[in-house]
């Protein structure tokens, strides 16, 4: 049952970053320089956006504060 828990927690957190991708005006900008093709090594998957096969984080300290505790704490 734990383990249920635990991928919920993770798929919360992650829908969180792709909302707060949308939400960011920084990120807005890559976002429209990507759809143009002017930037390579981001690409948008699903609705979220990627460098280099790695999500993007927004500046939002309660997202980066989560990342920590759950890469940190989680056993």
């Amino acid at each position: 049952m734990s383990q249920l828990n635990q991928v919920s927690i993770q798929f919360d957190l992650y829908d969180r970053i792709k909302e707060a991708q949308q939400g960011d005006p920084q990120m807005r900008k890559i976002w429209q320089k990507v759809q143009e093709g002017e930037l390579k090594e981001f690409k948008i998957d699903e609705g979220e956006m990627k460098f280099r096969h790695r999500v993007c984080v927004p500046e939002v300290a309660e997202i980066k504060e989560k990342i920590m505790k759950e890469t940190h704490c989680t056993p």
